[in-house]
């Protein structure tokens, strides 16, 4: 079952690999409408997430958000199988990144540097788009799949020639250790519910004390590293700019909580400025909600 599943699954990345990015969308406006209005695909975990987050909102403006949403959702999945089969030159033009100065000073420098991503706008094409934009060793904190063979697939095409994917901090630290006259830049998503609610803290987000994994600030103090903050903005279907802000790094005067909070709140920003673009499947606030 597992193998024939997987045939499945590349017989798919094959057919996408022949459909043009400009008639991709039609397909994904079709199945937006099927998840949305037919299967109603998580419908309840979407809805209660909105309300936690915008209490105030109106049903109108619930449904426009929700709208939207399942349209970013579906883009963001076709474009991710698109993106199995595509060449690195190609979305290295559609994910741009504005300001590379800053990793060229770093990379110069001789420094390491964190960046902490989230579950919004186009993240997955991050690791294809990376190989071409920065001279780090990437190392890539990445959740295996339950599926082995597709996690296999997935791990060899998004491995490059500097990027690197882990799933513990064991195997983070061994790569770290590997040809260490190189700068090392090391990437975590870090706004789903923590996995290891021990590994949490709580910080302010959209009104409300949240649990966020603060494991990256941990590692970026280890490693002398300096935290950034990676806002991925659509400029229309299929192409993205990103650009890195600077976090407070922990030291005495900030701890790690101040840090946290500051990506907290850059991710509260972004979502405030365009909501249909994060990913309101997540079951992210288990702390507070009952998504039974």
């Amino acid at each position: 079952m597992r193998t024939l599943s997987y045939l499945a699954f590349r017989a798919i990345v094959f057919k996408f690999s022949l459909i043009p990015f400009s008639l991709l969308y039609f397909t994904s406006d079709f199945l937006a409408f099927l998840l949305f209005k037919v299967i109603r695909y998580r419908r309840k975990v979407i809805r209660k997430n909105l309300l936690f987050c915008f209490p105030t909102i109106t049903k109108g403006e619930i449904e426009e958000i929700e709208n939207k949403f399942f349209r970013n959702f579906t883009d963001i999945l076709l474009e991710s199988i698109k993106g199995y089969s595509s060449d690195v030159n190609t979305i290295a033009e559609r994910h741009k990144l504005i300001n590379p100065e800053i990793l060229n000073k770093s990379f110069n420098n001789g420094e390491n540097l964190v960046f902490l991503t989230q579950h919004y706008g186009n993240w997955e094409w991050g690791g294809y788009s990376a190989e071409k934009m920065i001279q780090h060793d990437i190392i890539v904190m990445y959740k295996n799949l339950s599926h082995p063979l597709i996690n296999r697939y997935i791990k060899k095409i998004r491995s490059g020639k500097n990027i690197t994917l882990v799933n513990d901090s064991r195997q983070l630290f061994k790569s770290l250790n590997i040809n260490k006259t190189t700068p090392k830049l090391v990437i975590f998503v870090i706004d789903q519910y923590p996995a290891n609610i021990k590994k949490a803290i709580k910080v302010n987000f959209f009104g409300r004390n949240i649990s966020f994994n603060y494991s990256a600030f941990v590692i970026a103090e280890q490693i002398s590293a300096q935290c950034n903050f990676v806002e991925i903005r659509r400029v229309k279907r299929g192409n993205y700019e990103l650009e890195i802000k600077p976090l407070l790094s922990t030291s005495k005067s900030n701890t790690t909580n101040d840090a946290l909070q500051s990506y907290a709140q850059h991710l509260e920003d972004i979502i405030l400025k365009s909501p249909a673009q994060w990913m309101w499947t997540h079951k992210r606030f288990k702390d507070e909600l009952n998504y039974s």
